[in-house]
């Protein structure tokens, strides 16, 4: 029996995750929420006007819903690598 890991997707992982699942729930986190602060040079703007996607900051009282995603341990290393490519690009 293999084991797996639960991914968290609250920007573009909830409508195109990009990497193979077994399960998927919608759920959130507290004391997060979405904002739009951190900028994006490559696929939504420009080096002179970044554009800005989405990203978590601490905000005790909040909520972030988003969708979490069970992922076998074998498919683990490509879904980081997805998650980091979609919600960690500058």
């Amino acid at each position: 029996m293999s084991s797996s890991v639960w991914v968290f997707g609250y920007g573009s992982l909830i409508w195109n995750p990009g990497f193979p699942y077994d399960a998927r729930l919608v759920g959130f986190v507290r004391d997060y929420s979405r904002v739009f602060y951190q900028g994006s040079t490559d696929h939504r703007g420009t080096p002179q006007s970044p554009g800005r996607t989405v990203t978590l900051e601490h905000q005790p009282g909040a909520t972030c819903w988003g969708i979490a995603y069970k992922i076998r341990e074998e498919d683990k290393q490509k879904a980081l690598e997805v998650s980091l490519l979609h919600d960690s690009q500058t």
